[in-house]
């Protein structure tokens, strides 16, 4: 039911993705998430470490201490955010079954995006696509938002986009935002990015005309 987007290794969102995987880009397009959302895949997102050290979502900062402690990996690792109710293993997993997640590239980014009073990840009815989002960075301005649709940008809020939802330090973004284009079934994820290049990945909704 999800795919890991981000982990230290790097982003697998696309192929022109800013922080690529640092074995080098798959060639194929097939390798990515937009590709299979795009091909039918409902699926949601989860990040990780991907690493097999005990700081979870953290750097390696002693790996290979025989060649002096270089770092193995370029990027900082992934978190996965669950909305649960209980809080126990069984909602927890309930919960990533159902798509109610989102991902982080480390930084404890909150992100919230609902369709017609559904949680992202779910599939909703209706006959026009508007969507609820709301951010708060962890320590700094957000600097962008983008909305997603059917594997495409679709709107951008931020320095090279509409300037709305933002509070006056831009550390928290509400915005209702609706599809002026939506003609029937779509697919639709939001992703933030802070001042320095962290981001949040939620998982999406998809609206099917009624």
């Amino acid at each position: 039911p999800v795919m890991e987007i981000y982990s230290q290794w790097g982003s697998s969102e696309e192929f022109a993705s800013t922080r690529p995987t640092i074995e080098g880009r798959h060639p194929g397009q097939g390798h990515y998430y937009r590709y299979a959302l795009d091909h039918g895949f409902p699926m949601g997102v989860v990040g990780g470490s991907d690493s097999h050290c005990t700081t979870p979502g953290g750097p390696v900062p002693m790996i290979f201490p025989n060649w002096g402690g270089k770092p193995l990996f370029a990027y900082p690792g992934g978190v996965t955010a669950v909305y649960s109710q209980k809080g126990d293993r069984y909602d927890l997993f309930d919960a990533i079954r159902e798509r109610r997640c989102y991902a982080t590239s480390l930084d404890k980014i909150l992100l919230w995006m609902e369709a017609g009073e559904r949680p992202m990840g779910s599939e909703v009815s209706s006959g026009r696509a508007e969507l609820d989002i709301l951010v708060a960075s962890s320590y700094g301005p957000i600097v962008e938002i983008c909305v997603i649709k059917n594997g495409q940008v679709s709107a951008i809020f931020g320095e090279f986009g509409e300037d709305v939802g933002f509070d006056s330090s831009k550390g928290v973004f509400e915005h209702t935002w609706r599809d002026p284009e939506f003609t029937g079934d779509a697919c639709y994820y939001v992703r933030a990015t802070q001042f320095d290049g962290e981001m949040a990945w939620s998982s999406p909704v998809w609206i099917r005309d009624n």
